[in-house]
């Protein structure tokens, strides 16, 4: 007896005598092993009707993320103060922020975190088709403006949609803004400048008078013999 094996493993025994086989058994033969194979495949099959499914159906259906994963970048642009640490640190460069000054006179209000809101965000945008998922730009954040979130539904067929402008300004009052800066510090520079201030007349100190001088004593003490004669 000899023993062959399907490619499951399942093992086929029958006798190998070449001089007794002829074609119609080795026919059988091989029917056997493709009928005992399917059978088999069949079964782990069937299997799966009676257990839990381990996959979804992506993407009408998704499985929970880690609230730790490093998955799409996310800036709530009420908390940002334009310090352009983001920026900075991103190894791609793929942060664009045009953080303005306000003129003279405007007050921008407060953050939900209670401080002074120092800039206009006229432009926050993030192209997420270059993100390397680093986390960097999260860590320097001094007001934890900018984080990852779990959503990774974002692959698309339009690579401008990867392009995210995080500001609430619209392209009119982002160029308002930009203009009245710029206006402001034209007419800085414009201004004539004050004339110096004369400089304060230098304080003569009095000079004070010199106390008198003390003559030396000229006359000689008498010595033991002068004082005999």
């Amino acid at each position: 007896m000899a023993q062959m094996r399907t490619a499951l493993g399942v093992p086929i025994s029958y006798k190998v005598s070449h001089k007794q086989h002829n074609g119609l058994i080795q026919w059988i033969v091989e029917v056997w092993e493709g009928f005992i194979t399917t059978l088999v495949g069949m079964k782990i099959t069937f299997s799966h009707f009676f257990v839990k499914r381990h996959t979804v159906q992506y993407p009408h259906e998704g499985i929970p993320i880690a609230a730790r994963s490093r998955q799409r970048i996310f800036v709530d642009i009420d908390l940002c103060g334009g310090c352009l640490q983001c920026n900075r640190i991103c190894p791609v460069g793929i942060i664009d922020i045009l953080a303005v000054k306000p003129v003279a006179g405007v007050d921008l209000g407060t953050r939900p975190n209670g401080k002074r809101r120092p800039l206009h965000m006229a432009n926050f945008t993030i192209d997420h088709s270059k993100c390397l998922y680093c986390g960097l730009c999260t860590t320097v954040c001094n007001d934890d403006a900018i984080y990852m979130i779990t959503d990774y539904h974002y692959t698309t067929t339009n690579k401008d949609s990867l392009f995210v402008n995080y500001s609430k300004y619209t392209p009119e009052e982002r160029d308002k803004v930009v203009a009245d800066a710029a206006a402001e510090k034209a007419a800085k520079a414009a201004a004539p400048k004050p004339a110096p201030a004369a400089p304060k007349p230098a304080v003569v100190a009095e000079p004070k008078p010199e106390p008198p001088k003390e003559e030396p004593f000229s006359e000689k003490c008498p010595g033991p013999d002068e004082g005999d004669q």
